[in-house]
């Protein structure tokens, strides 16, 4: 009886433990990378002060374009901005899950040795 109660025990923290780990999967359903076309400082400052203020997530910039990340709440922090843009990602998540498959393909593909 002791020895069931001890191992009840074990296995309820053991569970316990291994659900902290696991989580919840993040996904980016209808995230969005928006390019944004840079003509002036005065633009590149207005972008980036949206980027840092509102902490959306900076891709990739350059002294002519500006890459951000955006999820569907945070487009509205974009649409006071006057710079032109244009979609370089209409929604990440499909992107990711298309990769994924293409990488559990190439897994399970036998080797061939020639």
């Amino acid at each position: 009886m002791q020895r069931t109660v001890l191992l009840l025990l074990a296995l309820s923290f053991l569970l316990l433990a291994v659900s902290s780990f696991v989580e919840e999967r993040v996904t980016f359903h209808d995230h969005q990378v928006l390019r944004f076309s840079i003509r002036n400082e005065t633009e590149r400052d207005q972008v980036l002060a949206v980027v840092k203020k509102h902490r959306l997530d900076l891709w990739a910039a350059t002294p002519e374009w500006i890459d951000v990340r955006v999820s569907p709440d945070e487009r509205q922090h974009l649409q006071g901005l006057l710079v032109p843009y244009r979609r370089m990602i209409r929604n990440l998540q499909a992107l990711l899950d298309q990769e994924a498959q293409h990488i559990q393909v190439w897994i399970f593909l036998p080797c061939w040795k020639f």
